[in-house]
């Protein structure tokens, strides 16, 4: 023990002193106390003072946290985050002028030790320095730590100032909330317990302006409200911080509010939404209903009401949650889903997977799902063995396929009792998950299922607000009032009725919130306030308010948690780091001290008991779950660092070794575990992986979210990522934002992928050209057998990668409408995929390069690559790449107008689509087959097909589906002479869908057609002449969107030819009339199935310029051109034309009775050619008067 001179002076004779020597003299001289005489020791305390107390231990001196957790072996343990309330407060001047000085200190000293003791709160420290005494009271350290931190340093704050007034002692206070590093710094020889955080250095700062008062920041006043008011802000700027901080200074304390007590409720506060549950429910009313309330409303309570009254009435209840950490992972909420449908009655709580095997595939024999069934091994492993069709699916057919087989399961559960299926937590579900719940509400309108949820923002959780906006009925779940309030009381104590002023301060503090309520009681009762005692609630406070102040829910489960034994709140730490649900087996491989499996079972129990943990839901008797997750978040904040980083590293080895055969379902867990545990390198790797098996498996969303988190994370913490990880990374984006059709944003990924990779493409259009040019002279190549294919692997891989990247480019062309792209990028997708054996891309580009070939009148070289794609398909193909072959044929045959050949190969397409369940490219072939129905005139037939998918096309599995099927109905009303008023319905949700241009072509000319065919002359003009723009713009890709060009002239000719009929001709009208006509003929010269229509109109508008030999030129070579092609609605048209412009009366009258009877016969009254009709009936008519 080393003792300064004055002390030594103190001790004399009986003490044994040595004096030390230092290089430097010190200010005070000091000397090692060698020994102590026993005699001596009562001679040195004055004989009017008090014996002191003989301390048997250095304990006494130590935060009591440090002695707690040293006594239970886990003095490792001690770093921790809290939220804590720290009072500084400055005593006096340092130095002591005088004994009465130095007794005011003193006196000062027993007020501030008198006011911590009050609230059991320690003195963490006292420091004697140039700005004075201080002394720091830290509010929030266990086992001390309350859940009214920050109102009890408030109190000990008012408390030490009114002392100080009445002593007559200047004092100055500052008081802070906020995030503290608690723990031990030093070595093994010397160590400090410490606190450490920006809100230290607030209070100090706070304490130094106070200026004789107490100053409050605002985090304290925001915790201590509920007690407290608090002056308006005031700012301070301070040294070190560039903002300034507000401060308050206290108002004054008031009670809580009054209210009644309640009487008992079956569900506290919930009758009504009970109510209509259970009346769905046992009315056998399906539909998707979620309960929607703030975190701690009670909406797990009310789904696992629900789920036992389901049991008692004889329904089955799925139940499932979802997962912050799994929120991007596929079908993560249908693994326990999954496992369920299978069960059967006597399974009990789990079911080995042999016994799952069997039950799938008795479940799916004698249907066509039952070679599609390891499709299932991409929601939940059950080692089934892929069939050559299974290994076949890809994309959204595995998701459709999915959606198939788990309807089927639901359906076979509804065969005996409608099951209830139960979801938790709808604001982290996945996207997968998302999609195929909406499926089986939709598919299965007499299910019931019930899902819970926050208030969601849909940009920040897409795929809950997704199906929030779908469901049937969304029931809110509100804070409770007073009487539920005493109801909850009242449960949890197990007593009868509860004392009014409890009620009237739980109600208060908690303000209806049932987490609250019952984390406050428990607490209440913990601390000896309330106690339960033969049947009755007794309350041993005098006053609650000043006894037991809440400061947030958070602190009311950090105060219950401290006051656990010191193991118990190790195994909730631990258990924390692995999630809200967590399973004893992981608990065991992670928990740092060797400990007996039946010591943790003894805590676990004890924390269910305690109300911290409950068991899992779903059956599984080895899973348990936090009560809420606020108390796993809570629990899992107060976990240093490094303690976080060393226990996610042991559940990623856990998780590695238990899984080693198939980690796939894992990557989004073990991405998260090894960013906690500060394993960057290896979280980025699993986070990329993650998103490659997401792209796989068509969750796009879920694929994106990956790769930005990987980006972010990188970012973050500076990683050198390679050229290969920067590259996958703009791969996988944009592999994701082309399934999702977000074209323009997919482009520019791809093409950093190939700048990374080093591929080539032209960037002007001069250079495209040319290149193009190039790729023809290559293919040319390939059919003489004079390219030769790469032998080093490295660029074959390259070369793979380029047709692949060329072909995504060639569809975004298409779509935007950019020919000489398309056709660059088709030959050069073409060209790679041929010289390093690609297939899919080959028999892609074949059918591709056929198509364009088609729109150059090359047809016998375009029928040479179409035949050549299909038998490629048969030849090396998979069966996916025979569906394309037959698409790629059948569209080609569309462009060409053969149609028999169409239907064959459209046909076959979606047979073979349909068994691969690619429900996407089933419906393109159905909606083809509608589009030649309506060009032969075969009306009835198309909307028998476009009816398969609802009077809105809402069965469309895509948006570009949807449209094309909306477009296909509007065409139909158009040739039939329907009202108008349902196309305009349509044509104007179809534009709101976010058309890409070539889908814009489809839309924008019926749309025009339809509000002229309303009387809205004005909307008709302006949407017209939008399209006539575009289509001067850019040519128009899409050979489907032939009606909807030949629209926008159709409606510039009807007002030229309203115009005439009234007197006059419109200049303006007619320049874009005959603007419009020469557009459409530029279409129709590379668009065969528009070539008769275009001359129609033509005539038409040589008619409107009285130009007759001209028009009756048009109309004999659009009757030719609708003869050899088959198009009758054209050919009717044409005869009705030349029945107006012919000078020949018999022929005028035979060609109008033709036009007619085919007219008739078809069942058409095509818009916009009333005025034609008319036109040529009255001159048939004339020229019969005259001969009569």
């Amino acid at each position: 023990m080393i003792v300064d001179s004055v002390t030594a002076q103190l001790l004399g004779e009986a003490a044994s002193l040595e004096p030390i020597q230092g290089a430097v003299k010190a200010a005070h001289e000091a000397a090692r106390l060698d020994f102590l005489g026993d005699a001596a020791s009562e001679d040195l305390v004055p004989a009017r003072a008090p014996a002191p107390t003989l301390w048997s231990a250095p304990e006494s001196f130590l935060p009591r946290v440090v002695v707690v957790r040293s006594q239970s072996g886990l003095a490792a343990w001690m770093m921790e985050f809290r939220v804590m309330t720290l009072v500084y407060v400055r005593l006096g001047a340092s130095d002591v002028a005088d004994a009465a000085a130095g007794a005011r200190l003193h006196g000062m000293f027993e007020v501030v030790t008198q006011a911590a003791e009050a609230l059991d709160v320690e003195i963490f420290r006292v420091v004697a320095d140039e700005k004075g005494v201080i002394a720091l009271i830290a509010c929030g350290l266990p086992p001390f730590s309350s859940e009214s931190n920050a109102a009890g340093a408030v109190g000990i704050a008012e408390r030490i100032r009114g002392d100080a007034a009445r002593l007559g002692v200047p004092l100055s206070v500052g008081v802070t909330t906020g995030r503290v590093f608690c723990g031990l710094i030093g070595n093994t020889a010397r160590r400090e317990y410490v606190l450490n955080g920006p809100v230290m250095n607030y209070g100090a700062r706070l304490m130094q302006a106070a200026d004789d008062d107490v100053l409050y920041d605002a985090e304290t006043v925001r915790a201590a409200s509920g007690r407290f008011t608090f002056s308006a802000a005031e700012e301070i700027l301070f040294k070190g911080r560039g903002r300034p901080l507000a401060v308050h200074r206290l108002s004054q304390a008031f009670a809580a509010p009054t209210s009644l007590p309640a009487g008992h409720k079956a569900l506290v506060g919930r009758d009504a939404e009970y109510a209509e549950l259970t009346e769905r429910l046992t009315g056998g009313v399906g539909g998707l209903v979620v309960l929607e309330g703030e975190p701690g409303a009670g909406k797990s309570r009310l789904l696992q009401a629900l789920r036992e009254t389901a049991e008692r009435c004889g329904y089955p209840a799925i139940e499932a949650a979802t997962h912050v950490i799994e929120r991007a992972t596929p079908y993560y909420v249908f693994r326990s889903l999954l496992r369920q449908l299978l069960r059967e009655r006597g399974d009990g709580e789990s079911a080995s997977l042999p016994v799952l095997r069997t039950r799938l595939h008795e479940a799916l024999a004698g249907t066509d799902l039952g070679e599609k069934a390891a499709l299932i091994e991409d929601v939940m492993p059950l080692g089934l063995p892929s069939t050559d069709l299974a290994a076949q699916i890809k994309g959204a057919a595995r998701q459709a396929g999915i959606e198939d087989i788990v309807v089927a399961l639901a359906a076979r559960k509804t065969a005996d009792r409608t099951p209830l299926i139960l979801l938790d937590d709808l604001h982290w579900i996945d996207a997968l998950s998302a999609d195929l719940l909406l499926a089986i509400a939709r598919r299965l309108p007499q299910l019931l299922v019930v899902a819970t949820s926050r208030p969601l923002d849909v940009t920040e959780a897409p795929h809950g607000g997704r199906v929030l906006q779908r469901a049937s009925r969304r029931i809110p779940v509100a804070r409770i009032d007073s009487k539920g309030t005493a109801q909850i009381i009242s449960d949890i104590l197990k007593v009868e009725s509860v004392p009014r002023r409890l009620v009237e301060f739980v109600y208060g503090q908690s303000e209806g919130l049932p987490i609250h309520i019952e984390q406050l009681v428990l607490s209440l009762q913990e601390h000896g306030l309330i106690e339960a005692r033969d049947g009755k609630c007794l309350v041993h406070a005098s006053d609650l308010t000043t006894a037991a102040v809440p400061h947030k829910l958070r602190d009311l489960v950090v105060g219950r948690i401290d006051a656990l034994g010191q193991v118990d709140q190790l195994v909730a730490k631990v258990a924390s780091v692995i999630g809200r649900v967590f399973e004893m087996e992981a608990l065991r491989a992670i928990y740092p001290i060797a400990t007996e499996t039946s010591s943790l079972e003894a805590s676990v129990r004890s924390l269910a008991r305690a109300g911290i943990l409950e068991p899992a839901s779903g059956g599984d008797s080895a899973a348990h779950a936090f009560r809420h997750v606020i108390i796993q978040e809570a629990t899992y904040d107060l976990l240093a660092y490094a303690q976080r980083r060393s226990l996610h590293l042991r559940l990623v080895e856990q998780i590695e070794r238990r899984h080693a055969e198939a980690l796939e379902p894992h990557y989004s867990e073990l991405a998260h575990h090894c960013e906690h545990a500060g394993e960057t390198p290896r979280a980025v790797e699993f986070r990329l992986s993650a998103a490659s098996l997401a792209v796989l498996r068509s969750a796009n969303d879920d694929a994106l979210m990956h790769v930005e988190r990987a980006d972010r994370l990188a970012k973050r913490e500076r990683l050198a990522l390679s050229d290969a990880q920067r590259s996958q990374f703009a791969f996988l984006r944009g592999e994701a934002l082309h399934a999702l059709a977000r074209f323009s944003e997919a482009e520019s990924h791809f093409k950093e992928c190939m700048r990374l990779n080093g591929i080539e493409r032209p960037q002007t259009p001069l250079r495209m050209r040319v290149s193009t040019l190039g790729q023809v002279g290559r293919q040319a190549a390939h059919r003489f057998g004079l390219m030769r294919a790469p032998h080093d692997e490295a660029m074959r891989q390259r070369e793979r990668l380029s047709a692949l990247l060329h072909t995504r480019l060639a569809e975004h062309a298409y779509f935007m409408c950019r020919s000489a792209e398309l056709e660059h990028d088709t030959l050069a997708a073409l060209n790679q995929a041929e010289k390093v054996g690609a297939v899919s891309e080959t028999i892609g580009g074949y059918g591709a390069f056929a198509i364009g070939l088609g729109t150059t009148r090359l047809y016998a070289l375009g029928r040479y690559y179409r035949q050549r794609a299909i038998d490629e398909s048969k030849r090396v193909g998979e069966l996916r790449d025979q569906g394309f072959a037959r698409l790629y044929g059948g569209v080609y045959s569309v462009h060409t107008c053969d149609w028999d050949d169409a239907r064959t190969h459209l046909q076959e397409g979606a047979k073979i689509f349909e068994r691969l369940g690619d429900r996407f490219r089933r419906q393109s072939c159905r909606s083809l087959l509608s589009n030649i129905a309506t060009a032969m005139g075969e009306y009835r037939d198309s909307r028998a097909i476009l009816s398969e998918f609802g009077p809105d096309a809402e069965a469309a599995w895509t948006v570009s589906v949807r449209v094309w099927l909306l477009a296909g109905m509007t065409t139909l009303d158009m040739f039939e002479g329907r009202p108008p008023a349902a196309a305009v319905r349509r044509m104007a949700f179809a534009r709101e869908l976010g058309l890409h241009p070539a889908e814009g072509y489809l839309c924008d000319g019926m749309t025009a057609a339809a509000l002229l065919r309303s009387g809205d002359v004005e909307g008709a003009r302006r949407i017209a002449g939008e399209a006539l723009q575009n289509m001067l713009d850019a040519f128009c890709t899409m050979g489907s969107a032939w009606n909807s060009v030949s629209a926008v002239a159709e409606v510039f000719l009807e007002l030229l030819e309203r115009s005439q009929r009234h007197g006059g001709r419109d200049q303006a009208l007619h320049a874009r009339a005959a603007e419009a006509c020469r557009a459409v003929s530029a279409y129709a010269a590379r668009t065969r199935i528009c070539r008769p229509r275009a001359l129609v109109l033509e005539g038409r508008l040589a008619l409107a310029e009285q130009r007759k030999g001209r028009a009756v030129a048009q109309f004999q070579r659009g009757l030719g051109w609708a003869r050899r092609l088959r198009m009758p609605l054209e050919e009717a048209l044409s005869h009705l034309g030349l029945a107006e412009a012919l000078a020949d009366s018999d022929a005028r009258g035979r060609h109008y009775e033709q036009g007619v009877s085919m007219l008739n016969a078809l069942g058409a009254r095509p818009w916009g050619y009333d005025s034609m009709s008319m036109a040529a009936a009255v001159a048939s008519e004339a020229e019969t008067a005259v001969v009569a």
